[in-house]
């Protein structure tokens, strides 16, 4: 008799205490992000621009190690919803690089490569941060194959699989790339428009259905992915999706990538 009152108690509490558990996680994810967020904050200040996604100085340190060095522990660039991401190329976090810095290259067949424009760096100010993802929950270029990291000392190409959880998380690409980002190319001399090569990064729903997201004047919210690839309006800068004032997308044409990466329609709701 017991037995049964306790197997059916569990039964009852099981699904409220696993909702309690994500709820947890990801509020310890939320304060992850706002902290990386305020080293992101103190950077600017430091420098006068936001960090380029990888820089191109002689170190070539990914734009999450610059935020190391604003007292920005390491621990706190990793979500716990997924805690065996390790921070580096696979990381949880990417970076909104199409509009706060990308320094790729753009490839100008009238110029020598070492003339050849930024793709968009540096970025000294955006006209609405409080609108503006920075960087956030990312599940990188795939979802059909388990996540590997990419630690500087790994040379394995399975790292590298576009089909893997986090591949290049560390980059997240807007709902319309740039038209510019069309001729980008990596340190390589590679084609390289979208996160890697010709593969876009996706926003996570990891956190019921959403992600936790860092705006550009530090603040953090949680939200859908039907919310942030409508258009361009949380990544541009502006704030609102106005192509006559966003100079960078160009007009009557749809990125044919921005379809999204499950079956059937973008989610109303993450509940």
């Amino acid at each position: 008799m017991a037995v049964g009152i306790i197997t059916l108690l569990l039964a009852i509490l099981s699904p409220s205490l696993k909702k309690a558990r994500a709820q947890a996680r990801s509020a310890s994810c939320k304060s992850n992000v706002r902290q990386t967020g305020l080293g992101m904050v103190m950077y600017h200040h430091q420098y006068g621009s936001y960090p380029a996604h990888r820089s191109p100085m002689p170190q070539d340190h990914r734009w999450f190690i610059a935020m190391t060095k604003q007292v920005v522990d390491k621990e706190v660039q990793s979500c716990p919803e997924v805690p065996d991401w390790e921070v580096g190329r696979n990381i949880s976090y990417g970076y909104n690089y199409k509009y706060l810095g990308s320094a790729r290259k753009i490839r100008d067949e009238n110029k020598p490569p070492s003339e050849w424009e930024y793709e968009n760096w540096p970025v000294k100010s955006v006209r609405v941060p409080a609108r503006t993802i920075a960087f956030g929950d990312n599940d990188g270029t795939g979802w059909k194959r388990p996540h590997l990291n990419r630690d500087p000392d790994d040379t394995t190409e399975a790292c590298k699989d576009p089909e893997r959880f986090g591949n290049h998380g560390y980059t997240l690409d807007p709902t319309y790339i740039p038209e510019r980002s069309l001729d980008a190319v990596n340190n390589d001399g590679q084609s390289e428009p979208y996160a890697w090569l010709n593969r876009r990064a996706y926003p996570s729903t990891r956190h019921g259905g959403g992600g936790n997201f860092c705006f550009v004047d530090g603040h953090v919210e949680r939200m859908l992915p039907a919310q942030i690839l409508q258009d361009n309006r949380y990544w541009n800068g502006l704030g609102a999706e106005d192509r006559r004032r966003d100079p960078h997308v160009w007009p009557n044409k749809h990125d044919p990538a921005t379809e999204w990466r499950f079956e059937g329609t973008i989610p109303a709701t993450g509940e």
